[in-house]
């Protein structure tokens, strides 16, 4: 068995740190509390699980049935593909134009200004966000054929 003298242990470790290593830092407890009052919780989780299984169900459904309507299932697949092919090559494109060394922040500073304009000219004012979804759903009329 191995003896080890505590003392000169300690003296040692106590000599190769500052003294303010040595002072134990405050500890801080974070308290977990679980319940089944139904005034504890914010939300009622069963609920919260049957409407998401209900919108799981509605959107499976919608989707078969849209592709069960749909004539041409190769044109699609094919448009499928060559979006997914073409997001794969822009996400690659924007990746190298971001690694030169000024551009990459000029494009940064760009979408701040467009995000700041389009926050000032669509979100801040009544008015201007009754015309932004305005211009939304006859966007959507537009792309579905209505």
């Amino acid at each position: 068995m191995l003896a080890i003298n505590k003392s000169a242990v300690a003296s040692r470790v106590a000599v190769s740190r500052p003294r303010a290593a040595r002072t134990a830092a405050p500890r801080r407890a974070l308290i977990v509390k679980a319940s089944n009052s139904q005034y504890d919780s914010q939300f009622d989780s069963e609920a919260l699980k049957g409407k998401l299984i209900d919108s799981y169900t509605e959107t499976t459904t919608k989707i078969k049935v849209t592709w069960e309507k749909t004539e041409d299932k190769p044109v699609v697949l094919t448009l499928a593909v060559a979006s997914v092919v073409g997001l794969v090559a822009l996400n690659a494109v924007a990746d190298a134009i971001n690694r030169i060394p000024l551009i990459g922040s000029a494009m940064e500073l760009v979408g701040i200004c467009a995000t700041t304009w389009f926050t000032y000219r669509y979100l801040v004012f009544g008015p201007d966000r009754e015309e932004l979804k305005q211009n939304v759903i006859d966007f959507v009329k537009k792309v579905q054929g209505k």
